[in-house]
């Protein structure tokens, strides 16, 4: 009855023609589709796509909400907010409580950041992980053998330990992730490198010293977001406010989380 009611009142109230497509991103940032709660690469990419296809969307606001998550993911979204800016269509991210690591590697392609002043920003980082259980396997007696014809065969096998080969690639891995990040973020708020490194190596910043330090261009809310989406679109005050949403599927709807 509530929703009916809501819905009724505002299909009441006039429209616009020019739209500001807000799309919200919350929670991990996973490659593929996601429900909501989690951010999917796929069905955010999508979202910004149909933003970016549809005639009568004329800028973006981008709601953030996430610790970050995959490399992959976040660099798939980061992609479709620059071809959102290719084609004319300003972009405004929103941070809200937290907006980190992936979470602002989402963000810098904007033609604005806004965040409120303690919101938890930067974690310009990257890091990675192989969890191995040798030992446990150990504990229970069961122990493992074999003949490999390379270098690293069985180096990435969960039950042994990583050979020193195994280390290196991951450790390069992670050395060229870091540097591709710090590069863009440098490339998109129009610093050096060198200024980038001094506030990245994975340390978290208040919204308000990201300011200070140049990963925010200015504190401000939800609807400082829209406003200032409306104003580099140049809109005035006719435009109409539309939320992408990624919708729910049956499981969803039945209470059921499938992966």
């Amino acid at each position: 009855a509530y929703l009916a009611n809501v819905r009724s009142r505002h299909a009441l109230e006039s429209t616009s023609d020019n739209v500001i497509a807000v799309v919200v991103g919350t929670g991990e940032i996973l490659p593929g589709e996601h429900p909501p709660g989690t951010i999917g690469s796929d069905t955010m990419a999508a979202q910004l796509r149909d933003a970016r296809l549809a005639e009568a969307v004329k800028a973006v606001v981008l709601r953030i909400a996430s610790p970050g998550g995959s490399t992959f993911a976040s660099d798939v979204i980061y992609r479709e907010v620059l071809e959102l800016r290719k084609v004319g269509k300003p972009v405004v991210a929103s941070m809200s409580s937290l907006a980190a690591s992936g979470g602002y590697y989402i963000a810098m392609a904007a033609d604005q950041i806004y965040a409120h002043p303690s919101t938890l920003t930067g974690s310009i980082g990257i890091f990675a992980m192989l969890p191995t259980f040798q030992r446990s396997l150990e504990k229970l007696g069961v122990r493992t053998d074999g003949v490999g014809t390379t270098t690293l065969a069985g180096d990435f096998r969960l039950d042994r330990e990583l050979g020193p080969a195994a280390r290196g690639i991951m450790q390069l891995s992670v050395e060229h992730g870091y540097r591709d990040f710090i590069g863009k973020v440098a490339a998109a708020r129009r610093m050096t490198v060198e200024q980038v490194e001094a506030i990245a190596q994975g340390r978290v910043w208040s919204g308000a010293d990201a300011r200070r330090l140049g990963l925010v261009d200015k504190l401000g809310g939800y609807d400082d977001a829209i406003e200032e989406a409306a104003r580099l679109a140049d809109l005035g005050d006719d435009f109409s406010v539309e939320v992408y949403d990624a919708g729910i599927g049956i499981g969803e709807m039945l209470g059921l989380r499938i992966q």
